[in-house]
């Protein structure tokens, strides 16, 4: 499994998921935005 993270902003980042043993259609396992300032993490996908 590896991950790419992206800053959204200042306290907001939107991380996702992959995993290399799934098909070339299905590698993305799952999408999270993480807030820093709030201390969540909201699962998109």
């Amino acid at each position: 499994m590896y991950k790419d993270v992206k800053e959204v902003n200042d306290n907001l980042y939107k991380v996702v998921v992959y995993n290399k043993k799934l098909n070339e259609e299905n590698k993305e396992c799952f999408t999270v935005d993480v807030n820093t300032k709030n201390r969540t993490v909201n699962l998109i996908k």
